[in-house]
């Protein structure tokens, strides 16, 4: 049990040495780059891109209905009750 504890109060320890290796070191003085001018945040890109697919969604969802009534009144053409009853002379058939 004693050994227990003592590992367990080493872990912290551990943990910290680890954190401080992880810090960058200081690396030649390179100037800094100054940041591309074309380049957008990634915000701007995904707030710009945003509208233009919401229109294209619901002009998606506003052309099949068009089509779906379109199709719907094209069947209401072609029924037959509404075409006109047409009577044909019988032919003399001997």
């Amino acid at each position: 049990m004693a050994r227990l504890a003592q590992n367990l109060d080493q872990l912290p320890v551990v943990a910290l040495e680890h954190k401080s290796s992880m810090q960058p070191t200081p690396t030649n003085n390179h100037p800094v780059k100054s940041p591309d001018p074309i380049a957008f945040p990634q915000e701007w890109l995904v707030s710009l891109a945003t509208p233009p697919l919401l229109i294209a969604a619901l002009g998606t969802k506003a052309l099949h209905d068009f089509m779906l009534n379109l199709s719907t009144n094209s069947e209401e053409i072609f029924r037959g009750d509404r075409l006109p009853i047409l009577h044909f002379p019988e032919s003399d058939k001997k």
